[in-house]
């Protein structure tokens, strides 16, 4: 007779009704205990950074070729447009 034993098997719902649900993750119904140190907060900001960088780039190149405007800003030209004025200093 084979006895083997079965880790239970958890739902989304058990991980929202743990008390220290913002430690673990559910992983193929397995609780897994979260590790999280200051390095991957650190790692996770970069992420983030050079993310947000690209999406904004992104954004401004794909609003050069439209002639459209991105983000508020208009693309570059180095025209004056009609009715502009320099003022002097």
């Amino acid at each position: 007779m084979s006895t083997a034993l079965e880790k239970p098997q958890f739902t989304p719902e058990d991980l929202l009704r743990m008390p220290d649900g913002k430690n673990y993750e559910l992983v193929d119904g397995q609780l897994v205990e979260c590790d999280r140190s200051f390095q991957s907060g650190w790692v996770a900001s970069l992420l983030v950074g050079r993310l947000a960088t690209f999406a904004v780039h992104l954004t401004e190149a794909r609003a050069a070729i439209s002639g459209g405007i991105s983000s508020g800003m208009a693309p570059a030209t180095n025209r004056l447009l009609e009715g502009d004025q320099i003022e002097s200093c």
